[in-house]
């Protein structure tokens, strides 16, 4: 499950919210410095299939082996890579923060007429935004083994490939 395999964590309670956002964590799989923290709040039931995959051994289905692949490609030339990992996740961070916000505020609107709506509305926002960093980690791991490729090429010339 994505509770077993979180490396790294923090949590907000804010008790002034109803339960369903007043508690957040904001979970990290991977290397703290190369990863991209989520927010995952109480009130969610779900999450997409990928998040609850993973084992010691690395697969394709997992997020957490994806966000892991994503920082170990990061650690192979650091200075190099985890500049755009770093960038590129600190883009999705606001962006996701900007929109976790209004989120927020039109779950505090809609709770007070309609609790089940709003729980509605904060499933389907952390599920958008969670397929959605599994496809910025995605495209991180394919564009850091494209540069890892040519680098290894450009050192170890191969010839007639």
């Amino acid at each position: 499950s994505i509770f077993r395999t979180i490396n790294t964590h923090i949590l907000q309670v804010r008790p002034g919210l109803p339960k369903e956002i007043g508690r957040l964590d904001f979970m990290a799989e991977g290397m703290a410095d190369l990863c991209v923290f989520l927010p995952l709040y109480q009130g969610v039931s779900s999450y997409p299939k990928a998040y609850g995959v993973g084992t010691k051994h690395s697969q394709k289905r997992s997020a957490y082996w994806l966000f892991r692949k994503v920082s170990a490609l990061g650690m192979l030339d650091y200075n190099r890579y985890a500049p755009i990992i770093k960038e590129r996740y600190a883009a999705l961070e606001a962006d996701m923060d900007r929109s976790r916000q209004e989120m927020e505020a039109a779950f505090l609107g809609l709770h007070a007429q309609d609790p089940a709506a709003a729980v509605k509305l904060l499933q389907a926002w952390s599920d958008r935004w969670l397929a959605h960093a599994l496809r910025v980690a995605s495209d991180l791991e394919e564009q850091l083994f494209t540069l890892l490729t040519q680098d290894i090429e450009a050192e170890y010339k191969f010839h007639g490939a």
